[in-house]
């Protein structure tokens, strides 16, 4: 099945038997009633040469049943199409749609077309036959579920199975529809082993990067949504690496490993020709971050929280720096006076590429500041192009005790172009040490926790070196007014440590 976005709630679905094309919204039909809605996504032109076998429609709202759209697949003849639609779409369609069959589909009906079958179940929506469709893929045996414009209400659960395996669902917020928080907990409720986000990006800016679900696929319009190039956990063979007096990694069998860069955090200072501290993000320096508050003690880097000049700060480690952090000074061109929009470059003092990268460590204690193990490209964003400019990739994150958030695959940069893939996470005892690792290999991202293999993810993967940074930062500096929450000032008296026992990278022998 390949399966397309087009943009707001549109979704094609491709078969070798059947094409599905579901509430396409390919005009600016919108706009011309609502001029504030004006289409933030180009119409994709291309879509028009499609002949779809079925089409179908939730409901009866015109960026869901759009006439204007209609009208480009069902004036033709070239063949007849199938048009599903509830009866306060189907009284309007099959006026429109002759020489088409056209099904009144309200909630419990059924229709079979080649290797699909269409169930029609409930949606708690504004128009009040507004439907939400099951699609099951009969010779592979998976079950696509387009929830249409809909609220988290309790009618709708007993409708669906139990073995969904992709679930798509609006996340706007708006209109009678569910908003992130909503959609992640209907997702979740469901049981849905793959999660997409429709019906934002079009007459909105929404992101709905912080869906807190596992295994979701943020789509691009007009480009196939992957759905199985991200894969949940499984049992894989692990074997120990010895390091004297020290824990040991847990590596996964199946290849060579040999040690490549390696802090043990030995002694009583940082190794500064391994480290420096990051201050700078996006071109500002971040009065989060401060240099005081990580030690070397007991063999362990220790990272901390403190009050200063009004500030509550942690600190972030790197071993490398990324070119859009460092803040802009003012610059001519010449005799042109022409702001370079880049701050001064630094060269990173280890980067690498492909292999084992693993970090042992002890969570914070307390709510109030988060932690981090991840890999960052020097030039994330610069292209399209994740193979030639990299990708942000999180094998640990904590927000809160014990909770280690899913992992997370940015790209793109963080603006209009952000993707996010994620897979994993799950709770650990925040009292003691766990063992973070991510196998880079040029078609994927595996990670493991504890020697337990956690998610893969096989797109968006960068091909170039990437730096290391382990991180901390206390909550409310990314709030639109760029303070600490009251949780953190209480945070700064308690004394509550994030500890690092090690971080390992290994080249794989060819």
């Amino acid at each position: 099945m390949k399966i397309t976005w087009l943009g707001q709630a549109g979704l094609l679905f491709e078969t070798d038997t059947c094409t599905v094309m579901l509430d396409p919204y390919l005009s600016d039909s919108v706009e011309k009633i609502q001029p504030q809605n004006y289409r933030r996504t180009p119409i994709d032109r291309r879509f028009f040469e499609i002949f779809p076998d079925v089409m179908i429609f939730t409901h009866d709202h015109l960026d869901h049943y759009d006439p204007e759209t209609a009208s480009h697949f069902l004036k033709r003849n070239e063949k007849r199409i199938t048009v599903l639609s509830p009866s306060s779409v189907w009284q309007k369609v099959r006026a429109e749609a002759s020489g088409h069959n056209c099904v009144e589909f309200n909630s419990g009906s059924e229709w079979t077309e080649g290797h699909l079958r269409f169930t029609a179940v409930p949606a708690e929506h504004s128009d009040r036959w507004s439907i939400g469709v099951l699609i099951e893929e009969l010779t592979e045996h998976k079950i696509y579920y387009v929830t249409g414009d809909t609220l988290y209400h309790a009618r709708i659960f007993p409708a669906i199975p139990a073995s969904v395996d992709v679930v798509f669902l609006p996340v706007n917020g708006v209109g009678n529809n569910m908003n992130l928080t909503d959609a992640a907990r209907f997702a979740n409720r469901i049981g849905a082993k793959t999660v997409v986000p429709i019906h934002f990006g079009m007459f909105d800016k929404l992101s709905p990067c912080g869906m807190e679900v596992a295994n979701c696929i943020i789509p691009t319009p007009y480009q196939e949504i992957s759905i199985y190039k991200y894969k949940n956990s499984e049992e894989k063979e692990m074997k120990l690496y010895e390091v004297k007096d020290h824990a040991p990694s847990i590596l996964p069998d199946g290849y060579e490993f040999e040690l490549a860069w390696a802090d043990e955090f030995d002694g009583n200072e940082l190794d500064t020709e391994k480290w420096d501290y990051r201050f700078c993000m996006m071109g500002k320096r971040h009065p989060a971050w401060s240099d005081e508050c990580v030690e070397v003690r007991d063999g362990c880097a220790v990272f901390s929280v403190r009050e200063e000049n009004g500030e509550v700060v942690s600190s972030q480690l790197q071993t490398g720096y990324n070119y859009m952090d460092e803040p802009i000074k003012a610059t001519t061109f010449g005799k042109d006076v022409l702001q370079w929009p880049i701050g001064k470059l630094r060269k990173s003092k280890y980067t690498h590429r492909y292999g084992y990268y693993e970090c042992r460590c002890r969570l914070q204690q307390k709510k109030g500041w988060w932690s981090a193990f991840w890999l960052q490209s020097p030039i994330i964003g610069a292209s399209l192009d994740p193979k030639l400019t990299g990708s942000e990739v999180d094998i640990m994150e904590s927000f809160l005790p014990g909770q280690v958030k899913p992992h997370n695959v940015f790209t793109g940069g963080y603006g209009q172009d952000m993707q996010r893939r994620f897979v994993g996470g799950k709770e650990v005892d925040p009292k003691e040490f766990h063992t973070f690792g991510l196998l880079w290999l040029p078609d994927k991202y595996v990670f493991f926790i504890d020697g337990v293999e956690d998610g893969v993810v096989e797109e968006n993967v960068s091909a170039i070196e990437q730096f290391i940074l382990i991180s901390t930062e206390v909550k409310g500096y990314r709030k639109e007014n760029h303070r600490p929450t009251d949780e953190a000032y209480e945070l700064a008296k308690t004394g509550d440590e994030f500890l690092v026992d090690h971080v390992r990278i290994f080249n794989i022998k060819e």
